[in-house]
C-alpha cells in the first residue's frame, strides 16, 4: 500500500490579529509536517464576512512570516490545490452538499412543522426506554397559548396540532414558553388546562439553535451531564460527540450507545 504523503493545514479566520493559540496551532502544524517530510498549507478561513476585518488577511501572513513558519502552499505562496481561501471554494462545496442532500445523507435544519411532530414522537420513545416514566411533552416555543403572534410561534401551534393527530397516545401540548412547561405554578395561571400541567420532562424546541443553545445552558450553568447528540429515527443507534467533550463525555456516550443497542 503506498503511502500518502503528509498534508497539514493552519486556516485562521481574518477577523482580526493572529493570537497566541493560533500561533501555537500554526506551530504545531508546521513541525509536525516537516519532521514527516509533507506539506503545511495556509487557507483562509474567511466566510465570516459580518466579522471580516480589512487588512487581517495580510497581517497574519506577515506575522506567521515573521516568526519563521514557512508554507509550502495556500494565500500568497500558490499550489496546485487552490483556491486556498474558503470563500472561493463555496462552488466546490455546494456540489458536494447537493450530492449529500440528494442521498438523503444530509438535510438542512430549519424543521417543517410535521418533522417537530415526528421528534416529538421519537424522544417520547427514547425517554421511555431510557429513563422509564411516562413522557410528558412541551413543544416549546416563546409564545403560551397565542401570546405572542409571530410565523415561528406558527409553527409549533401547527406541530402540535399534526402531534396530536398523528401520535394521539402521547401526553403533549403546545406551544408552551419553559416556564409554562415547567412550572405548574406558572402553567395555572398561563395555559389553564393544558394535559403538560407544568410537569413537562421532554422538551422539543423549535429548531436546532434553540435545543443546542438550551442544553449547553442547562450543562454549563446548571451543573448537568449532557450524553450525545442522540439521532433519532434510525434503524440503529448512532450519537454525536461535541468537539469539546471530555474523556468522561466519550465513556458516557459510549455505554449510552451500548445499551441502546440491547434495546433494538
Amino acid at each position: 500500500m503506498t503511502q500518502r504523503k503528509v498534508r497539514v493545514r493552519f486556516a485562521p479566520s481574518p477577523t482580526g490579529a493572529l493570537h497566541i493559540g493560533g500561533v501555537r496551532t500554526a506551530l504545531y502544524n508546521y513541525l509536525f509536517a516537516k519532521q514527516n517530510g509533507g506539506d503545511l498549507i495556509l487557507r483562509i478561513e474567511d466566510t465570516d464576512s459580518q466579522r471580516f476585518v480589512p487588512g487581517a488577511e495580510a497581517y497574519i501572513i506577515e506575522a506567521l512570516t515573521w516568526l519563521g513558519i514557512k508554507f509550502d502552499e495556500g494565500v500568497g505562496f500558490g499550489g496546485e490545490y487552490g483556491p486556498y481561501r474558503q470563500s472561493e471554494r463555496r462552488d466546490i462545496y455546494k456540489k458536494y452538499v447537493d450530492q449529500l442532500l440528494d442521498a438523503g445523507c444530509a438535510y438542512i435544519a430549519f424543521d417543517t412543522p410535521e418533522e417537530l411532530a415526528a421528534i416529538a414522537d421519537t424522544s417520547s420513545r427514547s425517554f421511555k426506554s431510557l429513563i422509564g416514566p411516562k413522557p410528558v411533552i412541551a413543544m416549546l416555543s416563546h409564545s403560551t397559548k397565542g401570546s405572542a403572534k409571530h410565523a415561528l410561534v406558527d409553527k409549533v401551534v401547527e406541530a402540535t396540532r399534526i402531534a396530536h393527530e398523528e401520535y394521539p397516545h402521547l401526553t403533549l401540548d403546545g406551544e408552551l414558553q419553559l416556564e409554562s412547561a415547567l412550572v405548574p405554578r406558572v402553567a395555572k395561571s398561563k395555559a389553564p388546562g393544558s394535559s403538560v400541567n407544568g410537569h413537562a420532562n421532554v422538551l422539543i424546541f423549535p429548531n436546532l439553535d434553540a435545543g443546542n443553545i438550551g442544553y449547553k445552558l442547562v450543562q454549563r450553568l446548571g451543573g448537568a451531564e449532557d450524553y450525545g447528540p442522540m439521532l433519532q429515527g434510525i434503524a440503529k443507534p448512532v450519537n454525536d460527540l461535541s468537539r469539546g467533550c471530555s474523556w468522561q463525555d466519550i465513556v458516557g456516550v459510549v455505554a449510552l450507545t451500548a445499551v441502546q443497542a440491547q434495546l433494538v
